[in-house]
């Protein structure tokens, strides 16, 4: 009974000091900022792969938290417009990097291949890229009043970009 009554006591002068500490904890703020992502979003978008045409698509996203706001998991799924194939499957997760002061952006795609990824909160934007041997690729995410709107760009030099996909979708009701 002594030794429960020590836990319990050390626990009550410990709890205080760990609320603070959690309320004071960047990453879990970093993690705040980018919490508009959680939801269900709908809607459509393009992507151009080469010199062809642009494909059409219909898109899901769905965004949740984990680990009481400390990662947010997206899946990423696409429908080819007309024959309702599935163009694009991912899923990732976005956590805060106390190293690079940025976001982590892990990415999984449907064909087995995956990324670390940096990404960053800029000017209300949420940019995340990689670089790759033909040069540079970044999306930017904005998200405003319900709507999600990104582009995909590449760029050979790291000046000059060209815009390869577009998405624009909608927050479902809850």
């Amino acid at each position: 009974m002594q030794r429960l009554t020590l836990v319990l006591t050390l626990l009550a002068i410990a709890a205080p000091g760990l609320s603070e500490e959690r309320a004071a904890d960047p990453g879990l703020e970093a993690m705040h900022a980018i919490s508009f992502f959680e939801g269900q979003w709908q809607g459509e978008g393009w992507m151009r792969r080469g010199p062809a045409e642009p494909s059409h698509f219909r898109s899901t996203e769905t965004v949740e938290s984990r680990l009481d706001g400390r990662l947010l998991i997206v899946e990423g799924l696409h429908h080819d417009k007309e024959t309702g194939d599935v163009v694009h499957h991912a899923v990732a997760t976005i956590s805060y990097n106390p190293e690079t002061s940025g976001y982590r952006f892990l990415s999984h795609l449907e064909n087995g291949r995956s990324g670390d990824h940096e990404g960053q909160l800029e000017d209300g934007a949420f940019i995340w890229g990689y670089e790759m041997p033909q040069g540079k690729v970044r999306f930017t995410i904005r998200i405003a009043d319900g709507h999600w709107s990104e582009t995909g760009e590449f760029s050979a030099d790291g000046e000059q970009w060209n815009q390869f996909f577009a998405m624009e979708l909608d927050r479902k009701a809850e």
